[in-house]
């Protein structure tokens, strides 16, 4: 089944990665006049308000606020007329199924969104909650053109809460406005008599040993409302992770896979994943991203997942670790020996520790790998890799695989990994160190450093590829920071032809922060070209 369901997706992937749009500006497609139902809904939504969060409707999320760069004021909690600080950002309003201005859930999204089935495009419209309620007016031409709609978002993580009684008074309202975002979206698409076919949540980061116990209760609140709306039939485990979501809701779309998992460590367990083991994790997240377990060599796909052994660190690079050096260089040698014809139908995921690779040992011996993946949490990084892999099985694009693969390589490995950036002794940090700057992956406080920390981290990037990994052949990467931090910044391969600009600041050196001065063939794909695709 699979394989004939295989060759009837690549029938309907024969267009670029992203072709011209179909219409011009002035053909983009008017909302259908409102009914009074759905009238309704948005005055609802006009009217919402909470005392530590504000309004949501025109107004930032926390999403938005996150780091700096971005939107213009971190604090405001109106609209954006009443920031003090002029509006600098590229996108005005975000496309539909863009969480945040981050590499993860902003660039990358758009580029998985061009491997998903002409087909699968055409009739479905993929929403974030957020998003919708935040801009409903503006989103009801991307609505009203599809048959289906698709669902997704998140409720925003605990961290250390032991209970509720801990959670401050915004989370707690948070919380609220995230389950009431389900239902009033729900009505929203109903009342313009579109049929939701999928509901896609998470919980983020939560590394309290309360985790798991609010990640059911949110799971039974988000079942209630689904089957007060008489959609039961689309509830699912609640998952972990959160910034992956929109990726999974994407690949969820395609047909099952079979997957053969090898696991250096199954039993080690992940901090921000309410302490959940890799093997859980990963049936979750298997589970949800619609792919069978297999041990025989029948699988359509296989992914070696690198881990840390139960008694390591979960934060701190241990190069003097005996007992994970050996367990590193064992799995290394497994990756080494991956035969060359099943290079194409592998993924390497490194999970030994948070927010990107532990060294440069995950790095495999080909660019023909299937996908690569070790940015955020065990959840979001698995996740992730398992999605893309899923979507380039189905779109057979190399080229686009190849360029995916070494992006992330380039983000995990040499802009955030531990033994090549983060650690105090890597290669990046002594080259910033050597012209008095210094290394920072929470946030730099002036554009001028960040042009002149990225120029080092573009140098030493490119660098630093071709000295380790020779063997994924000729490459010059581009790294643009979005949130003025090491750890949220977009890697583009230079030449492309996937390459999609991302939210950017106009205002500042396009030198550094503008995509389309920056790079050679970048894309604009935005809420305009969403509209004009069909």
């Amino acid at each position: 089944m699979t394989r004939l369901n295989r060759r009837q997706f690549l029938l309907a992937t024969g267009t670029a990665l992203l072709a011209g749009p179909s219409k011009t500006l002035s053909q983009t497609p008017a909302a259908s006049p409102l009914s009074n139902q759905t009238q309704t809904v948005i005055s609802r939504i006009q009217n919402i308000r909470f005392s530590t969060l504000g309004k949501i409707y025109h107004a930032a999320n926390d999403q938005d606020r996150t780091g700096m760069g971005i939107w213009p004021c971190r604090t405001c909690k109106g609209p954006i007329k009443d920031c003090q600080e002029e509006d600098q950002r590229s996108e005005k309003i975000y496309l539909p199924f863009m969480m945040a201005p981050r590499r993860q859930t902003d660039m990358m999204v758009r580029q998985a969104y061009h491997l998903l089935p002409e087909t699968i495009r055409r009739q479905t419209a993929f929403v974030l909650t957020d998003r919708l309620v935040q801009y409903p007016e503006d989103y009801l031409p991307y609505l009203q053109q599809k048959q289906q709609v698709v669902l997704v978002g998140s409720f925003v993580g605990i961290d250390n809460a032991r209970s509720v009684a801990e959670f401050p008074q915004w989370l707690i309202q948070l919380h609220h406005l995230e389950l009431l975002q389900v239902e009033i979206c729900i009505d929203l698409i109903h009342s313009l008599g579109k049929p939701i076919v999928d509901i896609v949540y998470a919980l983020g980061d939560s590394p309290s040993e309360f985790a798991p116990t609010f990640r059911q209760q949110m799971e039974a609140k988000l079942h209630r409302i689904l089957d007060s709306k008489e959609l039961k039939q689309l509830q699912r485990p609640l998952a972990w992770g959160a910034d992956e979501v929109m990726l999974k809701a994407f690949a969820r779309r395609l047909p099952p896979l079979r997957l053969k998992a090898h696991i250096a460590s199954p039993n080690a367990r992940h901090h921000y994943d309410g302490q959940a083991t890799t093997a859980a994790i990963l049936q979750l997240a298997m589970t949800e991203v619609g792919l069978t377990a297999t041990e025989d060599d029948s699988f359509d796909i296989q992914a070696l997942i690198f881990g840390r052994h139960p008694q390591a660190s979960a934060f701190a690079y241990q190069p003097n670790d005996e007992q994970q050096q050996a367990l590193d260089q064992q799995f290394a040698q497994r990756l080494q020996n991956v035969p060359t014809d099943l290079y194409s139908k592998t993924l390497i995921i490194d999970a030994r520790i948070p927010n990107g690779a532990w060294d440069t040992q995950c790095i495999p011996p080909s660019a023909d790998f299937l996908a690569f993946g070790s940015w955020g949490t065990f959840t979001n990084s698995c996740a992730q890799t398992l999605e893309i892999a899923k979507l380039l099985h189905y779109a057979q694009r190399p080229t686009i695989q190849r360029q995916l693969l070494l992006e992330a390589i380039a983000h995990d490995v040499f802009t955030i990994g531990y033994a090549e950036a983060r650690h105090h002794n890597s290669p990046l940090r002594k080259q910033l160190q050597s012209v008095g700057l210094r290394y920072d992956d929470t946030c730099y406080t002036t554009a001028i450093e960040v042009e002149q920390v990225f120029e080092v981290i573009n140098t030493s990037v490119n660098k630093r590829i071709v000295m380790v990994a020779p063997q994924l052949g000729p490459a010059t990467f581009k790294v643009i920071p979005q949130l003025w931090r090491t750890f949220e910044s977009q890697v583009c391969l230079e030449g492309s032809e996937g390459a999609i600009a991302g939210v950017y600041r106009t205002d500042l050196n396009p030198a550094t922060f503008n995509p389309f001065q920056f790079i050679s063939n970048v894309q604009k794909f935005t809420l305009t070209e969403l509209n004009q695709e069909f």
